[in-house]
């Protein structure tokens, strides 16, 4: 497979990320630094319906690595409408999503520091040290969400009501969902889903997840969403609040998803093989071209 090939949807990935990425932690600063009252898991709910309607076209809006490896494991197992995804290429898209998210992250900070800087001053925050994760929860997740503490002291310690491992479990979980209902949402055999409603219902399902597990984890679902912007808060001065982060816990929001989004996908190809949506036109279509792509026909 030549690179050149893929520079259109790489691009798009990066940009589909990107807006995503931007929109979503925009909302996030404007809700922690301001104050303001928008509901932040209906932003991340838009964003991710923005972010894949204008890079699907290119390469599928993926915008996640989770979803990305699901589709390079199930594309062509049990999925006959799905187009092959290798993992080759899902290697690319993973660095084009992680990619466009540390550029949001970094335009964020861009935007937003002299708030950030008045917001650690009013709190008596140290950037860098414990407590300063509250001002770093616009860009990266931790666990429990320290916007639920910001009225207390900064030095006070709530590691024992969320470990690594419970918050990689809700991460899991969550992602599990997600990386379901997208297999479900963009099978071509589910008539209940009018054709290019796809991303409003996904950003739906965005919103409630995120909604449902913001409080215990940042709700990220999305390793790349959680690495990109963890990288920019680790360049502008957070130093270990960034990575590894309190309880040296980052990598909760890169197993929690992946595990997730494999078993979501799993579970869904398990049902789908089974059911007689299987035997749908588009499906027998499919299967039938990929017969005579083997000169089976």
């Amino acid at each position: 497979m030549k690179l050149s090939i893929l520079i259109t949807p790489l691009l798009a990935e990066f940009i589909g990320t990107f807006i995503l990425v931007l929109f979503g932690i925009f909302g996030e600063s404007s809700a922690l630094y301001f104050g303001s009252t928008h509901f932040t898991a209906g932003i991340w709910g838009i964003a991710v319906t923005i972010g894949i309607c204008i890079s699907a076209q290119f390469s599928g809006g993926h915008l996640n690595p989770a979803v990305s490896l699901s589709m390079a494991i199930y594309s062509t197992r049990f999925f006959a409408n799905t187009p092959k995804f290798s993992f080759r290429r899902c290697f690319y898209y993973v660095l084009a999503q992680i990619s466009g998210a540390t550029l949001a992250g970094v335009f964020n900070y861009a935007v937003f520091h002299n708030f950030i800087s008045r917001f650690e001053k009013e709190r008596g925050l140290v950037r860098g040290q414990r407590g300063s994760e509250l001002s770093a929860a616009a860009f990266a997740c931790f666990h429990p969400s320290p916007g639920l503490f910001k009225y207390t002291s900064a030095t006070e310690n709530f590691d024992y009501l969320m470990t690594p491992a419970n918050a990689l479990m809700v991460e899991a979980l969550s992602t599990a969902i997600l990386v379901f209902s997208i297999f479900s949402l963009t099978n071509c055999c589910n008539k209940a889903i009018t054709k290019g409603m796809e991303p409003f219902y996904i950003g739906l399902v965005v919103t409630v997840l995120i909604a449902a597990t913001g409080p215990l984890t940042g709700g990220a679902l999305n390793p790349a969403r959680d690495l990109g912007p963890r990288l920019a808060a680790l360049m502008f001065g957070w130093g270990y609040i960034a990575f590894p982060g309190p309880q040296n816990g980052f990598w909760a929001y890169w197993l929690g998803p992946v595990f997730g989004g494999v078993i979501g996908g799993g579970i869904f190809h398990s049902v789908y093989k089974r059911s007689d949506a299987r035997n749908c036109a588009c499906d027998r279509k499919a299967a039938l071209a990929e017969k005579k792509d083997h000169g089976d026909v």
